[in-house]
């Protein structure tokens, strides 16, 4: 799922250590492409996530900006369907 144990520690080659670069490049633009397709089609639960990331609070660290939590949303959608994808 978002911010699996994989990506959180770094190591991708579990996930696509067998792929060569053209396949990881498609790979993930198959995913950007996914990510941007649902942002369009349900705004309503991406609206609700992103005002779950900017409600959440870190002690010592700044409140995050719309925008922020919008990209921090992106990028884990775009990771979990990285890791997912066949």
């Amino acid at each position: 799922g978002i911010g699996s144990q994989v990506a959180a520690a770094g190591d991708m080659s579990k996930v696509d250590g067998d792929l060569s670069w053209p396949a990881k490049r498609q790979r993930m633009t198959a995913c950007v492409r996914a990510t941007r397709a649902f942002v369009q089609e349900r705004p309503d639960e991406v609206d609700g996530t992103v005002a779950t990331l900017m409600a959440q609070r870190v002690p010592g660290m700044p409140e995050l900006l719309e925008e922020q939590a919008m990209n921090q949303f992106f990028s884990m959608s775009v990771l979990a369907c990285y890791e997912a994808i066949d």
